[in-house]
C-alpha cells in the first residue's frame, strides 16, 4: 500500500491536506479523516514532508464525498480488511515520524513483514515485541492476504 497526501476541499470551503492510502495501481483504498500538517524528526525529514505536500498541491483537490464513494465501490472483502486494520494500526507524526505502527505501541508494522521475510514465525515476532498482540498481528496478515487475493490478476 502506498501512503501519500492529497488536498481536500472541505464542506466549509477551506482546503486541507489528508493522507490517502493507494493500491499500487493508484486506486484509492481509504484516507485519513483528520487533516495533517508537516512534522518530522529532523530538518531533512521535514524537507521531504514539505515536498510531499507540494506534490499534493499539484493534483486536483478531492472531497470527502468523492473519496467515500470510491472506497464504497471496493469489494466488501477489501472494505472489511481496511476497516479492521485501521483499528489496529496508527500513524501519528509524533510517533516514529509517522511510520505506521501497531496501535498502542511503537512497533512499526513493517517489522512484522521483515521478521517473516527473514524466516521467523509469528511466535518469534510476538516474543520479540510483546506489546503487539497476536490479534493485531493476525489481522494485519489477514488484511494483507485479503487485499492480495482480491486484487490479484492471474497471468495466463
Amino acid at each position: 500500500m502506498i501512503v501519500t497526501y492529497r488536498v481536500f476541499r472541505e464542506d466549509n470551503g477551506q482546503y486541507t491536506v489528508h493522507e490517502v492510502f493507494l493500491e499500487s495501481d493508484g486506486s484509492i483504498v481509504t484516507y485519513g479523516r483528520t487533516p495533517v500538517c508537516p512534522r518530522a524528526g529532523s530538518p531533512d525529514e521535514l524537507t521531504r514532508e514539505v515536498e510531499a505536500f507540494k506534490q499534493a498541491l499539484a493534483l486536483p483537490a478531492l472531497t470527502a464525498a468523492e473519496v467515500e464513494a470510491l472506497v464504497a465501490s471496493q469489494s466488501p472483502v477489501v472494505q472489511t480488511a481496511v476497516a479492521t486494520v485501521a483499528t489496529f494500526i496508527e500513524r501519528d507524526p509524533e510517533k516514529l515520524s509517522g511510520v505506521p505502527v501497531f496501535a498502542g505501541t511503537r512497533v512499526p508494522v513493517q517489522t512484522l513483514f521483515d521478521c517473516l521475510e527473514e524466516g521467523e514465525n509469528l511466535d518469534d515476532f510476538l516474543d520479540q515485541f510483546p506489546t503487539v498482540t497476536r490479534q493485531q498481528a493476525v489481522l494485519v496478515l489477514e488484511a494483507s492476504s485479503a487485499r492480495l487475493l482480491t486484487t490479484y490478476e492471474a497471468v495466463v
